[in-house]
């Protein structure tokens, strides 16, 4: 007897679980590049969202101009301190922009941060 798709699809999950349960973002992959190793500091992250007042509203505008607030949120990975305990559970959302995920990483969410001074680096994906 063959068994119905449903039941082969859930032993299917069933074996993925402990595999998704981790759903690590920090592993290095081994055909990484020399510069993707780890420096020596612990990792923080941290989220600020910064308002622009009182802007153009360009999407908003026709033939009578319009004005708002303009915001933009910062994810900013830093270098913290020694003493920063890694790993941190990141709530995010697939490409779908729908669908809600959590990632573990080795960042600490608002750790402290390491005394400087250090190099500036912008990522901007869009």
């Amino acid at each position: 007897m063959t068994p119905s798709v449903p039941a082969a699809l859930l032993a299917v999950l069933a074996a993925l679980g402990p595999a998704q349960a981790q759903n690590r973002v920090d592993q290095i992959r081994p055909d990484a590049p020399e510069l993707a190793a780890r420096g020596p500091f612990a990792v923080g992250v941290r989220q600020l969202t910064l308002t622009n007042p009182d802007q153009i509203d360009v999407v908003n505008s026709g033939t009578e101009v319009k004005r708002a607030d303009r915001s933009l949120t910062l994810e900013i990975w830093y270098p913290a301190t020694e003493a920063t305990t890694p790993g941190t559970e990141y709530a995010t959302i697939l490409r779908d922009g729908v669908t809600p995920v959590s990632l573990r990483g080795i960042a600490a969410r608002d750790a402290a941060a390491a005394p400087g001074p250090f190099p500036l680096v912008i990522v901007s994906h869009g």
